[in-house]
């Protein structure tokens, strides 16, 4: 008999559905689950941003290697003036040499020089041209007698530095 009301008892709890301390200790592990899956989510994407970020300087700074050495290997002359250096420009048409320097604001440019008889004169509008950025330190170095050194030290860290060889003609003056 006693076995029968307790079974009576236990079904009736049954049909009652969960307690009030069973739905809180449920909702506790669902609030849990949640935050630790926000959490995983919120660094999975830090993580890809820092990823995209280091890609984008590693592509900067492939593109600064490659356009430096063409630039480097295929000017006909290389200007060095009171230690800058000024490398003819690759544009066939006009007869340019470009300087290379760092602004504040961590990008490198570009501006373009016509050689007169009164020495390099800017070319006006038109001169500055945006190469690469997130740049910390850039340094374009002539080394007798006839190669560059190029040094760029990226904003993560990432440091470039190459010698090339010019292919051209070094009129230090």
């Amino acid at each position: 008999m006693e076995n029968s009301t307790s079974r009576r008892r236990h079904n009736k709890r049954d049909s009652a559905g969960h307690t009030l301390l069973e739905l809180l200790v449920s909702l506790a592990v669902g609030a849990l689950l949640l935050t630790i899956l926000g959490g995983m989510a919120t660094s999975t994407l830090r993580m890809e941003e820092k990823l995209n970020a280091e890609d984008k300087i590693r592509q900067n700074s492939r593109r600064a290697y490659t356009y430096f050495q063409k630039q480097i290997l295929s000017a006909d002359k290389v200007i060095v003036h009171e230690g800058q250096v000024y490398i003819q420009d690759m544009d066939p048409v006009h007869l340019y040499y470009n300087l290379y320097t760092l602004n504040a604001e961590g990008v490198v440019y570009r501006l373009k020089y016509r050689e007169k008889s009164e020495g390099l004169i800017n070319i006006g509008s038109g001169q500055t041209s945006h190469l690469i950025d997130e740049v910390e330190n850039f340094e374009c170095q002539f080394l007798p007698p006839k190669s560059i050194a190029l040094r760029i030290q990226f904003t993560d860290g990432y440091l470039l530095e190459e010698v090339f060889y010019i292919g051209g003609e070094v009129d230090e003056r």
